[in-house]
């Protein structure tokens, strides 16, 4: 799933919901607190203004302004991946070229490894993200579609596709030293980064979000105290450094490895033969492969009530 789709379905959720109210244009330029309300200063189409809540919720991404105004700049600890990435959005029927297609496919090859995957699924709009060594954004949005045609082919004709599209990015694995601040909370990649192999970084931005919401929503009806946030900070650097981090690292090394010499003996390879070779044992055991709760943290055990 794409954060744009992800967002669709949040936005629609919050519409039937009646709770809460959408503010678009609003770009956040400063943060700040006291001892009783944080707030945002934010530029709007109508001039400059202040909003003010209990607490601020930054998920204001990976350049985000709540973090620099807060813990100032550079305050993410981890290193860059030396591999230039790009993601870009197309369109068309690719089931011609690839009869097997699912809505989610890795192709792995000693000198060439991409990702391709269906937004959302069932659509004709997909998703490829690709390495290109190219220098600068502008040579690397020109050489997008060439490129993309060039992997689409793999030594046969390409289908056609509409390029809607290019967003070159680098790649990191940083984590700040802390998501809580006072009043203001850090999640998603506000807090932390990590390759896009895995797909574990939007879901680990939703985990978090789900965690301080437990916790908000504790402290709103007395059920918790405030220090419950430190617990937070605690727990989601954690699933951050046990889990995210480690398997992102392993996935983005698999992908940029010859498969012939470590293929045969991944885990995931493994998986992937029993799961064709074996399907009715995989229904059985309601499939295979993590956890798919391994984010997740039971926040209540910290309730005053617990």
């Amino acid at each position: 799933m794409s954060v744009d789709t992800l967002t669709g379905i949040v936005r629609r959720q919050l519409e039937q919901d009646k709770q809460g109210e959408l503010l678009f244009s609003h770009r956040v330029t400063d943060v700040g607190q006291d001892e009783h309300v944080a707030w945002v200063q934010v530029d709007t189409p109508t001039g400059p203004t202040r909003l003010e809540a209990s607490y601020v919720v930054a998920c204001d991404g990976a350049q985000s302004t709540v973090r620099r105004s807060i813990f100032g700049s550079g305050v993410m600890e981890g290193f860059t991946w030396d591999k230039q990435l790009v993601a870009a959005n197309i369109r068309g029927c690719l089931s011609t070229r690839f009869p097997d297609i699912e809505d989610s496919n890795i192709f792995l090859h000693r000198s060439e490894a991409w990702i391709l995957f269906r937004l959302p699924a069932g659509s004709d709009m997909w998703r490829v993200i690709y390495h290109d060594a190219a220098n600068t954004n502008e040579q690397l949005i020109a050489n997008a579609s060439s490129k993309i045609q060039q992997l689409l082919a793999s030594g046969s004709e390409a289908p056609s596709f509409e390029l809607v599209a290019v967003s070159p990015y680098q790649i990191h694995q940083r984590l700040v030293p802390e998501m809580v601040k006072g009043r203001v909370i850090l999640a998603a990649d506000a807090a932390h980064l990590c390759c896009p192999y895995g797909a574990l970084g939007l879901n680990g931005g939703i985990a978090d979000v789900g965690s301080v919401s437990d916790c908000l929503a504790a402290i709103h009806r007395g059920d918790a105290e405030p220090s419950i946030l430190d617990v937070y900070s605690q727990v989601r650097r954690d699933k951050w450094q046990s889990h995210i981090d480690p398997v992102s690292q392993r996935t983005m090394n698999m992908v940029f490895s010859d498969p012939t010499d470590i293929i045969p003996d991944h885990p995931l390879y493994k998986m992937c033969k029993m799961l064709e070779s074996e399907p009715n044992t995989a229904k059985m055991r309601g499939g295979s492969g993590p956890d798919p709760l391994v984010l997740s943290y039971d926040f209540s055990q910290h309730f005053k009530s617990a």
